[in-house]
C-alpha cells in the first residue's frame, strides 16, 4: 500500500522529466514582422540553391526548477512530428532571447544576429530526415491498416547539449531548426506547441472513413479533421502528441513519497497510473505544472516519472 505520509525514503534510481517547449516559433527571412503562435515550422531555404536559412525555427525548454541538486541528466531527448519531411534538418545550438510576442520583437529582422551565429557554430544534431508516412503529408495518409502518428515522429539525441548547458547553470535552453540543403522548393514541416484547430486553418482534403473508403467527395473535409482522425486511429492520442517533447532522464538519490523500481522490461503492461502533485497529494481530473505520474505493472513493479503539464 502507498503511503502519502512524508516519511523520507531514499533510493539510487532513474526518473523522466517530460516537458514542451516554453516558446518555438518561425522565423522568415526579411520579414520585420513576425506572427508568435503559428501550427508548424517550414524548414527551407528562401532562394532556390542558396544557403540562406530562409526559413528556420527557434525553440527554448524552461528547465528552471525542475532539476534537483543531486538529478544528473544521464539521456535528452527531443521528439519532432512531422506533418511533411522532403529535406533533411541541422539542429543548432541557440539562444534563448526570444520568446512569442510576435510583431518587431521577435521577428528574423530582430533575431537575425542570434541566427547566424548559430548557423556557424557546431550542430547539436547533424543533418537527418523527419518520418512521414510512405511519402504521405499527414493529412494525405490512407494506409489504416499500417498507419499511426508514430510514424509520423521522430526522435533525436540532444544529452551533450543539455548536459553541458546545466553544467554551466544555463537552464533556459534554446535549439535552431534549420535546414541542411540549399532547396527552397522541397522542405519538412514541423508541428509546435501551437498546433490546434484554430492554428491549423480551414484548409481542404478529400475525406477517408475509419475503414479506408473514400467519404465521398473531393476536398470534403478540413486537414486538420484528417489530423484528429489519425490521432483517434492511433489510440486516441490528444494533440499534445503533435507537440515537440523534450525527455530528459536524470539519475538521483529519490527522496519522497513513492518507491520508484526501473522498469526495463517492454512485454510488462501497465494495470493502472495515478497523478500526485509535489506534496504527495492524488489528483483528480486534470491539472496543469509538475506531477508525479506512478505506473503499477502486472508484475507488482512500479515506477514513477515527472512530468510537467501545460494543457
Amino acid at each position: 500500500m502507498l503511503s502519502l505520509a512524508m516519511a523520507t525514503l531514499v533510493m539510487s534510481g532513474y526518473a523522466q522529466i517530460t516537458l514542451y517547449p516554453s516558446a518555438d516559433i518561425q522565423f522568415r527571412a526579411g520579414n520585420t514582422t513576425q506572427s508568435g503562435t503559428g501550427p508548424s515550422f517550414e524548414i527551407h531555404s528562401l532562394t532556390n540553391g542558396s544557403m540562406d536559412y530562409g526559413f528556420v525555427a527557434g525553440m527554448k525548454f524552461d528547465l528552471n526548477g525542475l532539476l534537483a541538486s543531486d538529478e544528473v541528466i544521464t539521456k535528452a531527448e527531443l521528439r519532432l512530428t512531422s506533418s511533411q519531411a522532403q529535406a533533411d534538418i541541422i539542429i543548432f545550438p541557440f539562444t534563448s532571447d526570444f520568446g512569442e510576442t510576435g510583431g518587431t520583437t521577435d521577428s528574423w529582422d530582430a533575431k537575425q544576429t542570434y541566427i547566424m551565429d548559430a548557423v556557424a557554430s557546431t550542430p547539436v544534431v547533424d543533418a537527418f530526415r523527419p518520418n512521414w508516412a510512405g511519402g504521405k503529408k499527414i493529412f494525405e495518409w490512407t494506409d489504416f491498416e499500417n498507419t499511426h502518428i508514430e510514424d509520423y515522429q521522430i526522435t533525436v539525441d540532444v544529452t551533450n547539449y543539455f548536459k553541458n548547458k546545466v553544467a554551466e547553470s544555463e537552464y533556459e535552453i534554446g535549439l535552431l531548426l534549420a535546414p541542411a540543403g540549399t532547396s527552397s522548393s522541397t522542405y519538412s514541416i514541423i508541428f509546435s506547441k501551437d498546433a490546434s484547430a484554430d492554428t491549423y486553418g480551414a484548409s481542404m482534403t478529400n475525406g477517408y472513413n475509419d475503414d479506408g473508403t473514400p467519404t465521398g467527395g473531393s476536398n470534403d473535409v478540413t486537414r486538420w479533421s484528417r489530423i484528429e482522425q489519425l490521432l483517434r486511429i492511433s489510440g486516441n492520442k490528444a494533440v499534445s502528441e503533435l507537440y515537440p517533447i523534450l525527455t530528459l532522464t536524470v539519475e538521483k538519490d529519490i527522496t519522497g513519497i513513492i518507491n520508484v523500481v526501473p522498469v526495463n522490461d517492454v512485454n510488462k503492461k501497465v494495470i493502472s497510473k495515478t497523478y500526485y502533485d509535489l506534496l504527495g497529494r492524488q489528483i483528480q481530473g486534470r491539472a496543469k505544472g509538475i506531477l508525479l505520474e506512478k505506473s503499477v505493472y502486472d508484475d507488482g513493479s512500479v515506477s514513477d516519472k515527472k512530468l510537467y503539464v501545460i494543457e
